[in-house]
């Protein structure tokens, strides 16, 4: 209806009723001119802007709405007044103080003409506070750090964060719709029926250790925080969990049972600040009990300022408040994690990340926290927080999807396509496509029509009546919900508004799921629970228990149900039960040891954590039971352990001390006396120079220590308390303290007077043997040249020359071994001699034996100095004799120039000894294995002796090559 038709009305009932109409209308409605003046207005306008009609009637509408002199950039009666169509925007109204989707239709006269808009206008305000917290919880879920997951009521999963991927090692698509039970390992199948149990219950799961698998089928240890998930209607349809691994904190637990000291030593030396702080009873952390090294440097206080400090004392005083937070989320968890800012002494300010963990200390309430700075990281975060907000304001003025399309109808008139004439960034964003204006939508999307034939179906019909249709579908090949409003500004065609609600519509699908999945956690639990209801005198009977409960104590679920807290504990336990419960009203929890008595009359030793709760208004306790029979086992094993190793201290041969930095004893073990005289008790306390034959000796000692931290069997001279020395070896190491700070020396003695004496004697007895291994090799020497002296005095007797050649031979083979003995002892070496300086001795008597010394043949040496034992010199020493004396004897028979080439070289593990002259050569055929000449046969004889390898090389006169390796001898 156009304005004309408004002020033509004469029937005053008609006019009357669209007045109510109009005025009923929920939404503000207001009709402006072309003019952009306000023509008319509704009761919910009036009463929302809390003006009257004539205060906004014949104004401008930006004046009045937008407190401005022109229309606003994205007005949609100016897109209007310039188009003649509809539009719509959403933009904050400065007037009304909120977020608006304001939509302009056009209004004609009788003739068609335009003549202005009626405006409609929807307050959005609450819905896109309700999205961006939407994203926000979902960004919270999607970026945190523990694996967080959710399952149907047929264990299927229907939620995997990236934490969780991380985790279990399963990336969440293939993890969609997958059994949960992939992550359980068959021990477990029952705790988690359990927990699932008390979540179809209603009951939430929290801080629950427990054991899951991964995909590479690690176990890993982790701890549960499940809730169940409701549908619309309050019916639990699935479970949440929250997963966090407590692998390195189940570590930490396994390493302070089983050693102090290596929990020192992770303590001492961490790259992070690592302190203890007693509990308060809010959860806060007290004052400091222990602190590393990395905190002291980082704070800059020394160790004892830090124990008369708490945790508040290092903390910026703007970020206290969150104290009292984090230590309600600690006493709740067992555990928390958070970032805080410190102050150092010097007054610097630190941002630090915390992890916060309890335990019990001599049973206490103890809080250990891992502080890691974070400065340069805060410092990324800041420039990403810069860069995010740079790009925020594009996001923040999006508007929802816009599509402005024409039906295509087929030859019977049926809707089969459409043409996409306008669409806006929304669209483009929601629906990621581009480049669409002008095309039809299965040229695009070929697929659309089988995947949403419904849309086609809708939009045609909307297309084709007018009447508007408002729908939500779920668009496959965008994996996306749209809620969908199609109207038809004119027949054939349609306008689309859409936006994207696939977070709301999964968020409805986990709300659906959610209660299943912590039902399971209270009937599939390993420990032992029991839910009681408190009443005036105390704790009353048993509302619930679960299988574990049942199966520990020996009683079926309906006997429990009908016992209290007193009939399955012992007497002893009895007597500080109402202490107990005193503290759990006042603290909401406490943990405690205990008994359980079973239907058998056994005792179970149990650790016993109770917590406090409301349901529906009225108290309740929950308390968890843990065996811990094979800890009390372990415990008394420890006793045990110490006592055995306490006797080994006390009966140990060797005598262990400690000392304090000023070289006062503080600890001796038993076996002092046996070397000294001295009992333990007599001499603790007392200076360590006492032991000391020279004090000097020990300073230097200190020193020693001093510089490398330790010492290994350092021989001294100690006195016995009679002034008797004895000869002692120490071996002795720095000793520090929590703070690597050096306290003191420990180490242990040892008597080895006996072996110093023995050291002696087979010294004396060495020396000794080596003189007469040298009187020996002397002797021979001497014999053999006494030989060669004979056959030379009788060689100067015999006319004939071929015996006399024989003599001259023997006599020269004589001196070659006489040679190698000399060489013998005259050496420090009494078992091998450098054979290279040896040949060289041997060439040269041999050359004046044969008086070629002076002749035209030169010698050329190739000669390593390389040591050989006497069972290989001896054998290589006559062999060499033999070929030099062939190639001086034979080789230059007729006179002239020759040169005779002699190697000895070692190559990988093997030796070669060479002999190649440039003389008239050996006969054609020549057989030097089958000869008849003695040296040959000796030369082959020794050569097997020593397993050598022999060469003959006839090409340019002779070359004889023999490759051995030593001998080894046993």
């Amino acid at each position: 209806m156009g304005t004309d038709d408004y002020n033509d009305l004469s029937d005053v009932e008609t006019n009357f009723e669209w007045q109510q109409i109009f005025d009923s209308l929920q939404d503000m409605i207001a009709i402006i001119g072309l003019d952009f003046k306000i023509k008319k207005v509704n009761k919910v306008m009036l009463d929302t802007l809390g003006v009257k009609s004539e205060d906004l009637v014949g104004k401008e509408c930006y004046s009045m709405m937008h407190c401005s002199g022109e229309p606003p950039a994205l007005c949609p009666h100016a897109k209007m007044v310039q188009d003649g169509t509809a539009h719509q925007v959403e933009f904050p109204i400065e007037l009304l103080k909120g977020d608006y989707s304001v939509s302009a239709y056009p209004i004609c006269d009788k003739d068609g003409n335009l003549t202005g808009s009626i405006h409609i206008v929807h307050s959005v305000t609450e819905r896109n506070e309700l999205s961006n917290i939407n994203r926000y919880l979902a960004s919270i879920v999607e970026s945190s750090a523990d694996a967080i997951y959710g399952k149907d009521l047929d264990d299927n999963v229907i939620s995997w964060n990236k934490a969780a991927e991380s985790m279990y090692g399963y990336p969440r698509e293939e993890m969609m719709g997958k059994s949960i039970f992939v992550l359980i390992p068959p021990n477990k199948k029952a705790e988690y029926y359990e927990l699932m149990d008390k979540i179809n219950h209603g009951e939430a799961i929290t801080n629950h250790d427990t054991q899951r698998i991964k995909k590479n089928g690690e176990l890993i240890d982790v701890a549960l925080y499940i809730s169940p998930m409701y549908d619309s209607k309050g019916n639990i349809n699935g479970s949440a969990t929250i997963a966090h691994d407590i692998h390195e904190r189940k570590l930490m637990e396994k390493t302070l049972k089983e050693s102090e000291e290596k929990y020192r030593e992770v303590f001492r030396n961490a790259n992070d600040m690592i302190s203890l702080n007693h509990m308060e009873k809010d959860g806060c952390p007290g004052k400091f009990i222990d602190v590393n090294q990395i905190g002291l440097e980082m704070y800059g206080y020394s160790y004892d300022e830090f124990l008369d400090m708490t945790a508040l004392d290092i903390v910026a005083p703007e970020d206290r408040v969150k104290m009292d937070l984090n230590a309600k989320n600690l006493k709740l968890m067992g555990y928390d994690a958070f970032e805080i800012t410190t102050i150092t002494k010097s007054g610097k300010r630190i941002p630090i990340e915390i992890n916060n963990h309890t335990f019990q200390l001599n049973k206490k309430e103890v809080i250990i926290a891992v502080g890691r700075d974070v400065t340069e990281r805060k410092k990324a975060e800041k420039a990403l927080v810069e860069s995010e907000n740079r790009y925020r304001s594009l996001f923040e003025n999006m508007l929802e999807g816009f599509l402005l399309a024409k039906v295509v109808v087929n030859n019977e008139q049926e809707p089969v396509d459409w043409m996409h004439i306008a669409v806006n960034q929304g669209f483009k964003t929601i629906t990621e496509l581009d480049d669409v204006v002008g095309k039809n939508v299965t040229d695009i999307l070929p697929y659309l029509k089988d995947e949403n034939p419904e849309l086609f179906e809708i939009f045609g019909r909307v297309a084709q009546t007018g009447v508007n249709e408002t729908f939500e579908t779920y668009m496959r090949f965008i994996e996306k919900w749209l809620n969908i409003t199609a109207f038809s500004p004119k027949k054939d065609y349609f306008v689309v508004v859409f936006e994207d609600i696939t977070e709301r519509k999964n968020s409805e699908l986990a709300l659906i799921q959610s209660e299943e999945k912590f039902r399971e956690v209270f009937n599939n639990a390993n420990d032992a629970m029991f839910l009681q209801k408190v009443t005036k005198k105390g704790p009353g009977k048993f509302i619930e228990v679960n299988d574990t409960a049942s199966q520990s104590l020996g009683y079926s679920k309906e006997e429990l149900v009908k016992m209290e807290l007193k009939d399955i504990i012992s007497s002893d336990t009895v007597l500080y039960l109402p202490t107990v419960f005193e503290n759990v009203i006042r603290d909401g929890k406490a943990t405690f040891e205990s008994e359980h008595v079973t239907k058998k009359g056994d005792l179970l030793p149990v650790e016993v954590n109770t917590h406090l709760f409301f349901i529906r208004g009225e108290k309740h306790l929950l308390s968890i039971a843990r065996d811990i029979s094979e800890r009390k086992k372990a415990e008394k094993a420890l006793i045990v352990s110490e006592e055995k190793y306490r006797t080994i201290f006390e009966n140990i041969q060797d005598v262990f001390f400690q000392t304090d930095q000023h070289g006062i004893l503080k600890t001796l073990s038993p076996s002092i006396e046996r070397y000294s005289g001295y009992k333990p008790e007599d001499i603790i306390g007392k200076p360590a120079d006492i032991f000391y034959a020279d004090p000097h000796e020990r300073k230097l000692l200190i020193k020693e220590i001093e510089n490398r931290g330790h010492v290994e069997d350092h021989e001294l001279i100690f006195k016995t308390k009679e002034n008797k020395l004895i000869n002692v070896s120490i071996n002795a190491q720095v000793m520090r303290n929590s703070r690597n700070e050096p306290v003191g020396i420990e180490g242990s003695i040892r008597d080895i007077t006996e072996r110093k004496q023995m050291e002696i004697k087979l010294k004396k007895s060495l020396n000794e043997k080596e003189m007469l291994l040298k009187e020996i090799h002397h002797r021979v020497k001497n014999n053999l040249m006494i030989i060669s002296s004979l056959l030379s005095l009788q060689t100067d007797y015999i006319k004939d020359k071929a015996s006399k050649n024989i003599f001259i031979e023997s006599q020269n083979r004589a001196r070659s071994m006489a040679l190698i003995h000399e060489k013998l002892y005259q050496s420090t070496d009494l078992k091998s001699i450098n054979f290279g300086e040896y040949i060289k001795n041997l060439t040269s008597e041999l050359f004046y034996t044969y008086r070629v010394g002076n002749s035209g043949v030169d010698i050329h040496y190739n000669i390593e100095d390389l040591k050989l034992d006497i069972n290989t010199a001896i054998p290589l020493g006559l062999i060499a004799n033999e070929l030099i004396t062939n190639s001086l004897k034979y080789a230059f028979v007729n006179g002239g120039d020759g040169v005779v080439i002699i190697e000895f070289k070692k190559v990988d593990h093997n030796y070669i000894f060479m002999i190649k002259d440039n003389g008239v050569g050996l006969p054609e055929g020549f057989d030097y294995k089958n000869s008849d000449s003695l040296g040959l046969q000796l030369v082959n004889n020794l050569s097997e002796q020593i397993d050598a390898e022999i060469e003959l090389n006839t090409t340019d006169g002779t070359e004889f090559k023999i490759k051995f390796k030593e001998i080894e001898l046993a």
